[in-house]
This record gives structure tokens, sequence and C-alpha cells, in this order.
């Protein structure tokens, strides 16, 4: 029809969980209806979901577009002066910008009073509106406020939530009140410092400092008037906050109309004061000893209260931002999951360069992608063990460290007496840690020391029920004491508790096919490599020429097709480990292949090679003078 528009799309695909994308359609849905009731949100024209291709859509209104006449003369000229060229299409449709209050105040300066009031009016009556309704923006700055036809609008409606569903941790750092995002105080907050950055001109960062200019100003007297109205959106206590959106606009209207909020908040404090001198020296004694006999049980209710970021172990909120995505991403174990993962705790600890808990965890999870066949360990165990040598001297008494040291280096030089020190240091450092334990069973496993990783498995289990690592770290040890039906029981345990996990699905497709129960083994392959377990292949591609071929050709038709997918694949620069070839080949009966895997594995410094120890799917190359010497150089008994 010839109207601009613009169109934001939506992928499932750019999640590793289903619940964001979910909470941003549904904010997105129910703020569809509202969009245009009022003049201070951006107008949705259109929302449409395609379930098939995995991603959901938006229309909105345009916003006033950024003059950009260099732009336009670049864009529509030719190299050789041909001024027709270029334009088969408006020629700010290629260099189009929004404006936003962002780029206004980029490009003005500290916006005029006048404009700033009435920029307050109308977002104060937009939140009312959105707030009405039961739901919070959660990320309100000035790059979110869209200028269209000359006025400004709530925009980037994707993290809109319903006040009882936002639990998750959004916005940008400097905008979130200590407490956190999630509710209409929040949101006042934010607000209270977009005002301060329009009428100053200044950073975020530097509120609440003064322009420098203020003493000159011929709009003093009215810029410390709206700064009354700033320090009330932005008090540290939400109580102490404006409670609602109506009350703050209550209070730009004052100040419009000329009335002094200054001095009525300064009349109400005096008020206050005076009242509590009256009665100040009757309670005066009173008061004293309740503090005293209290003062501990406040100083426990502070630390309680205390914003997650703090207790985490930085002062930076974007920093445990970025720590609490990774953790959520880690958690998925796949390629992109990781990646994510390492990219998210990265940027926490460029944000804060001592938080502890960051660097622990970054060399963590470099090591687990490493195990997990993801990454080659020459190339990043280095860095993985700089991580953790980082945490320690940052602060020696962190107990996950030293674990964090002990898994990069048992993948840099194998040496598990080296190891074992510091997996005890750990645990005694941070005794309830559960993770701690688990990783050191797992190393004693691989030393074939059953008892004392039994011991340590059956006391997660009886702490937390359902922590999988130990159901599937016991099967193992049941099936090497002659417990076969136990042990298949205790695998399908843990592939109940973590269905996601691929590595669990690897571990008891081995131990199937070594007990001959291929049929049940090769569903376990086909389910690897659907929730990327084999992450240099298709999940849905391959998984499903997999399925096909099982269904018509049975189990060994799967294992060789999957055997020549990792062959071509790597042929094309994938990474896979010598580990996985080792292992598939070794299940085929092909002996000199899995020997050549096996010791090009141990090149690539994959300390999952131990598990060779106790996985029978290697017990065809047992008898191997090669094996024998691969498990001296991995420091393995036997």
């Amino acid at each position: 029809m010839g109207a601009l528009r613009a169109v934001k799309i939506v992928r499932r695909a750019e999640f590793d969980d289903e619940r964001p994308y979910e909470r941003e359609f549904n904010g997105i849905r129910k703020f569809e209806p509202i969009s245009r009731t009022h003049e201070g949100f951006v107008n949705i024209l259109q929302v449409g979901r395609n379930e098939e291709e995995g991603y959901f859509y938006y229309v909105m209104e345009l916003a006033d577009p950024i003059a950009v006449a260099d732009e336009v003369t670049r864009l529509t000229l030719s190299s050789g002066g041909n001024t027709n060229a270029g334009k088969s299409e408006p020629p700010h449709v290629g260099c189009y910008k929004p404006k936003t209050l962002a780029s206004e105040v980029k490009t003005r300066g500290a916006l005029p009073l006048p404009e700033v009031l009435q920029i307050a009016q109308t977002l104060a009556r937009a939140l009312a509106e959105l707030h009405r309704h039961g739901l919070v923006h959660r990320d309100i700055k000035p790059s979110n406020i869209i200028v269209v036809n000359s006025a400004p609008k709530l925009a980037d409606i994707g993290l809109v939530a319903s006040a009882t569903d936002s639990r998750s941790f959004v916005g940008t750092e400097g905008y979130i009140p200590p407490e956190g995002p999630g509710t209409p105080q929040a949101d006042l907050y934010s607000l209270g410092i977009v005002l301060y950055v329009l009428a100053t001109g200044k950073h975020h960062r530097d509120f609440p400092e003064p322009p420098a200019d203020l003493a000159t100003r011929p709009d003093r007297a009215q810029l410390l008037e709206l700064t009354a109205i700033i320090h009330k959106a932005t008090q540290t206590n939400p109580r102490d906050r404006y409670q609602t959106a109506e009350a703050l606009l209550a209070d730009v209207q004052r100040h419009t109309a000329g009335k002094s909020v200054k001095r009525r908040y300064s009349l109400h404090k005096a008020y206050r004061l005076s009242l509590i001198g009256a009665v100040g020296l009757t309670l005066a004694f009173a008061i004293g000893l309740f503090v005293k006999n209290q003062r501990e049980h406040r100083a426990a209710v502070a630390r309680a209260n205390l914003p997650p970021w703090i207790k985490s172990g930085t002062t930076n909120p974007a920093a445990w931002q970025a720590w609490q995505r990774a953790s959520q991403m880690g958690n998925t174990y796949t390629t992109a999951g990781l990646s994510n993962a390492i990219y998210e705790w990265q940027r926490a600890t460029e944000l804060d360069p001592n938080y502890v808990e960051a660097w622990s965890v970054l060399g963590v999870t470099l090591a687990i992608a490493v195990i997990e066949g993801h990454l080659p360990g020459t190339n990043v165990l280095p860095r993985a063990k700089l991580c953790a040598e980082r945490a320690i001297a940052i602060d020696p008494a962190h107990g996950a460290s030293y674990a964090s040291l002990a898994l990069c280096n048992l993948g840099l030089d194998y040496n598990f007496s080296a190891a074992e020190p510091l997996f005890r240091k750990a645990i005694q450092l941070d005794p309830a840690a559960v993770n701690l334990r688990n990783n050191f069973a797992w190393e004693l496993l691989y030393q074939r020391r059953f008892a004392e990783a039994g011991e340590l498995w059956k006391r997660l289990i009886a702490e937390q029920p359902q922590y999988a690592n130990a159901h599937i770290g016991l099967a193992i040890i049941a099936y090497h004491s002659g417990l076969q039906k136990e042990a298949l029981s205790l695998f399908d345990e843990g592939v109940r508790l973590a269905p996601d996990r691929p590595l669990w699905r690897r571990l008891r497709g081995d131990f199937l096919w070594a007990l001959n129960q291929r049929l049940a083994a090769a569903q376990d392959l086909l389910d690897e490599v659907e929730l990327g377990g084999f992450h240099f292949l298709d999940r849905k591609n391959d998984g499903a020429d997999l399925r096909q071929l099982f269904k018509t050709h049975g189990p060994e038709a799967v294992l060789e097709r999957l055997i020549l997918l990792c062959e071509e694949r790597q042929t094309t620069g994938a990474f896979v480990s010598g580990f996985d070839l080792a292992r598939l080949y070794a299940h085929s009966g092909n002996v000199p292949k899995a020997l050549q895997h096996l010791e090009i594995a141990i090149e690539e410094r994959r300390s999952m090679i131990r598990s060779i120890n106790v996985n029978p799917a290697f017990d065809v190359l047992r008898a191997e003078p090669r094996f024998q010497a691969a498990l001296r150089r991995v420091h393995c008994v036997d």
C-alpha cells in the first residue's frame, strides 16, 4: 500500500529455553489490544505466529527518521556520478535510522525543560495505562522511546510482561532499581533516570551528578523543581518512591502549572520531623533498648535483603545479569548453549574483573565444553586454567575455583594424583556444594575406586533425590558389580530426571550395546543426535534420516551411517572428537580404527577419555597393547 512499517521477527532458535520465547510472545499478545488506545504506546498493527517455522512477528508503526542527508547522497549516487543509480526504492529505506529520545539527546544535548515536562506527562500517562492492565515494561530507557510524528512513544515492547510473570531479570544497567525490574515501581525508577538524562544531557551512569552549568543556567529554579520529582522517583527503597504513575504525573502537572513540588516535599518532611521531635524524647529510651536487642536480627535481615548481584559477589548488576543468562544457557549442554554461556560469563568478567564466581564458572564451562566434545582441549583448556587461577587469586577461599582448576589440569596432563588434592580442598571449603562432590565422584569412578564414588553419590541422592548425575554414576558401578538389572534401572531413572541431557543417552546406549540390547541402544543413539550430542550434525534432518534408516535396516545400519556422517563432517572442517569416533568404531568391532581415534582423542586433551577405563564400549580393545598404553597415558589403572 506504499506505507512504511517496522517488523520484528522473533525466532525460537534464538532462545535456548522455551520460557523466555513464550514470555515475549505472551507479552506482545497482551499488549497488542491496548497498544492503539494511548498516544504514548507504539501501535502494534499485526501479530502473527508460524509454529512450523518456529517464529512469531509483529508489525508496528514506524518511528520518524533521523535526518541522514550525507547517507542519502552516498546511497543514491553511483561511483560514476549517475544520479539515477540506486533509486529503485526511496533513499530513506536504505539508510533509515529511527528517531528516539537517545538520538535526540545525542544530537541536541539537554532538551528544553518544557519539552522534558511534556515528555514526562506523556510517558507517565502511558505507564499508568500499562500498569492499569496489569503489565510492566521492564526496560524503559531513552533508546526504547521512539518519536512518531514528533511525539514520544514507549517501544521495544518485547520485554513487556504481566506483573505476575516478570520474574526473569532483564533490563539495562543504570536504569534498573536496586531491587531489580518487573514491578510498576521499577518502571517509575527507570522513568526517573530517563528524565535525568533528558534534562541534563548527561550519561545515565552520571546520575545523580548535576550538570556542570547548574549555577548559571537561567532555568535553574525549574530544573531543581524537576530534580525533586526525579529524586522521588529514584529512591532506593521502593516504598519511598511514587507508588503509582498517576502520582508522578500529578507532580509533573503541578510543576508545569508553576507550583513548587520541591517546597511541597520540604514542608512534608518538616512536618514529619516536627512530629518525630515531639514524641522523640518520650520514646528515646525504649527505642534505644529495642535497637540494642534487635541489632543482630536487623543485620541478618539486611543481609537477606541485599540485591541478588551483591549476594553473588559483584557490585555490578549488569555483570550479574550476564551471569544469570549464562547459567540458563549452559544448562542445555548443546554447542549453542555452551557457546552462549561462555560468551556471557566472559562478559560478566569484563564488566566486573573481580567477579570471582564468573571467573570460576567460566573455567568450568570451558572445561565442560571440552569434556562434552564441542571444543578441542588443546586450544581451550589453557584458557580455562587461567580463569580458574584468576578466581583463586581473587578469593583463595572460593572452593569451586579449586575444582575448576582440577578439571582443567586433568584435561591437560591427565594426572589424577595431582588433581585429587584440589578436589578435596574444594569440598573442604564448600562442603555443601553438590557439583564439587559429583565431579570428584566421577574422577574416582574413572580410577575404579567404586566404593568411594558410590558413597558420595548415595549421599547426594539422600540430599537431592532428583539429582540425575548420581543415578547415572551409580548405574555404572552397579554394572561393574554384576548387577545389570539394577544398572539399567538406575540408567533409566537418570535419563528420566534429565531427559534433555545428551550425555546420559550416550552412556546408557554404550552399556545397552555392550549388553547386546542393540534396538534400545540405537534408540539412545538417535536421541543423542536429536538432542545435539553430535554438535556437527543437523539435529532435524540428520536425525530424521537416521530414524528412517533405523526403521528400514536396523541398529547396525544406523551405527554405520553415523560413523560415515562423522567422517564426512570432519573432512568439511567440523571439529569431530576422536573420542566420539573411537567409541562408534569400538561398537562396530573395528579395532584398528577405534585405537587410531582413541590415540587422537588423547592428543586432543579430552579428559572424557579417562572414562574408557569403565565404559564397556571399549572392552573389545582391552586386550590390545595400544589400549593398555592409552590407559597408562591417561593415568588410569586397570
